[in-house]
């Protein structure tokens, strides 16, 4: 199990040969000439860069190395520099070759000569002319996908940092032509992925016509409040109108003509038909709901199915709310 812990002098990895001279020296000579303080010289195991001819290797004795060379991600076969390719120029800066636990030797006592790392080197900015960046630092495809025998910059560390005391623009698809000379054929967006899954990627929502969207929603909302309550007004007008009035019991024929029926409004038997003004209220009432509500509702439903589909169904609308080029997760 991996320890969440590291000493801070750690000499593990050094020359047994060396490890025997540091442990030969007295206390006062060890803390003057090897204790590292305000950056002062101290011993520490330091790979050997296992170099090849056309690299030029800029580097000091506490790990850190500046290649200039060709593209190399690993040993001297990978990349467009170890199959022979030309215009595959590269610079790698690198801090801390193995990791965590560097040594210049094996247990016996041969040299340990190390290749570029990706995996475990401890910090890395990597800039290439010609190179396979995503796959050299196993990146998720997300929605942009994998760069393949392009130019492309890249930094590694276990905390990356990007600070501007003004601005920052992340800023793709700038040029017709890629360093490769090809045309460049779409407009690539910016994927933010965590945890270099891109499972759940999704796009990134555009604040503007989010807000707009919402605030159509609100006014949809406050259009269905006045209708429904429209509604409700006019059948509360009815219900009090059909509330005032009794109907009427005609009497059953025994034999003879056919039932008589007195006109609207005359009496019969204690009873009355219907008075005119319970059919105006009730035929008002109606005509309100028919009139008013049901068009409105029209209305209402016609203007969700606009924004349904402009602000939510269609990205080649300039109200889509979601951002055609740029995802996160």
């Amino acid at each position: 199990m991996a320890s969440d812990s590291k000493k801070a002098v750690d000499r593990s990895g050094i020359h047994p040969a060396t490890a025997a001279r540091i442990n030969k020296l007295s206390t006062e000579s060890s803390f003057r000439y090897n204790n590292g303080l305000g950056g002062s010289y101290i011993v520490e195991p330091v790979p050997i860069y296992l170099q090849t001819e056309s690299e030029e290797v800029w580097s000091n004795k506490n790990g850190a190395f500046i290649v200039l060379g060709r593209d190399r991600p690993g040993n001297r076969l990978t990349g467009y520099g170890g199959v022979g390719d030309t215009q595959a120029a590269s610079i790698d800066i690198v801090v801390g070759r193995m990791g965590s636990k560097p040594k210049q030797v094996t247990e016996e006592g041969e040299k340990i000569f190390a290749e570029p790392d990706i995996k475990i080197d401890a910090a890395r900015i990597y800039i290439s002319q010609k190179t396979d960046v995503d796959d050299n630092f196993n990146l998720s495809d997300g929605t942009i996908g994998s760069a393949k025998a392009r130019s492309a910059i890249a930094l590694k560390a276990d905390g990356v940092r990007i600070i501007s005391r003004e601005g920052i623009k992340l800023v793709t698809t700038t040029d017709k032509l890629n360093s490769q000379g090809g045309k460049v054929k779409s407009r690539s967006g910016i994927d933010l992925i965590a945890g270099n899954d891109s499972a759940g990627l999704q796009p990134l929502v555009k604040g503007d016509n989010l807000v707009e969207g919402i605030d159509k929603i609100i006014g949809y909302i406050e259009s269905l409040t006045e209708i429904v309550q429209g509604v409700v007004t006019a059948q509360m007008a009815l219900n009090t109108a059909l509330a005032s009035h009794t109907h009427v019991i005609p009497p059953i024929p025994v034999v003879g003509p056919p039932p008589f029926f007195p006109p609207i409004g005359s009496a019969l038997g204690g009873a009355t038909l219907p008075d005119p003004a319970v059919i105006t209220t009730a035929t008002s009432a109606v005509t309100k709901f028919g009139g008013n509500s049901l068009p409105g509702l029209s209305v209402m439903y016609a203007n969700m199915v606009f924004f349904t589909f402009n602000y939510l169904r269609n990205p080649s609308s300039s109200m889509y709310i979601l951002s055609r080029h740029n995802n996160t997760n």
